[in-house]
């Protein structure tokens, strides 16, 4: 079995990657002493990146506790985790004891070049898994468009709840290019718009809310 060693992983529950580019100081990085490598086809390591997977209890078994990582001066096993990549990119992935993918990180990018140069000389393996679900469009957001999305939101509830019409009928006007004069349906249409189709429109919202005295007040 071919290893990687010494790597940093930043684990995140689900189906959410989240690019190295985006990790920031506070994340709880793990030091990687060894973890198993493997060559996939292009098809397969699409389905690893963006899907919640399950994979059979075969390549489990070859996985299981060959993964170490650096804790407190001590030496601990990850029971079943491993790299995948297809030559192009590359995420570690860790399951659960029935195969399900629960954690997935992606690699600094030296670290990465590394692997992909490793790749090269090796045959690809065929892993037996199968897709639990894939991921909604939100789990294509950056971190920084997922902290400016719950903030829109949470500025709209205090819209609602201090029955602010003026305001909700500006962002709606101004979001919308239209005119509503119910108050619940104008806050439900702006709810549901940063919800399922969070774009650079919201960015603007964001910015008048950002000036907004009751932002500027909290």
């Amino acid at each position: 079995m071919i290893y990687i060693y010494d790597i940093l992983l930043n684990w995140f529950a689900g189906e959410k990657i989240v690019d190295f580019f985006e990790w920031e100081l506070n994340d709880e990085l793990e030091h990687i002493k060894k973890i198993p490598l493997f060559k996939v086809d292009s098809c397969c390591i699409k389905d690893l990146y963006h899907s919640h997977i399950q994979v059979n209890k075969d390549f489990l078994k070859r996985i299981e506790d060959k993964t170490e990582t650096y804790f407190q001066n001590t030496i601990e096993t990850i029971s079943h985790a491993c790299l995948v990549s297809d030559g192009n990119k590359c995420v570690a992935i860790e399951f659960n004891d029935a195969g399900e993918s629960i954690y997935k990180s992606t690699l600094l990018l030296d670290e990465e070049e590394e692997v992909l140069d490793m790749v090269e000389e090796l045959t690809i393996t065929i892993i037996d898994y199968k897709i639990k679900s894939t991921q909604s469009f939100e789990h294509y957001l950056t971190r920084k468009e997922f902290k400016n999305k719950d903030f829109i939101l949470e500025q709209l509830s205090i819209i609602w709840k201090q029955q602010d019409v003026a305001k909700l009928q500006y962002l709606y006007e101004e979001y919308f290019n239209d005119k509503l004069s119910s108050f619940e349906e104008m806050y439900q249409k702006l709810t549901a718009s940063v919800c399922n189709h969070y774009s650079k429109k919201h960015e603007e919202m964001l910015s008048i809310l950002r000036l907004s005295p009751s932002h500027r007040s909290s």
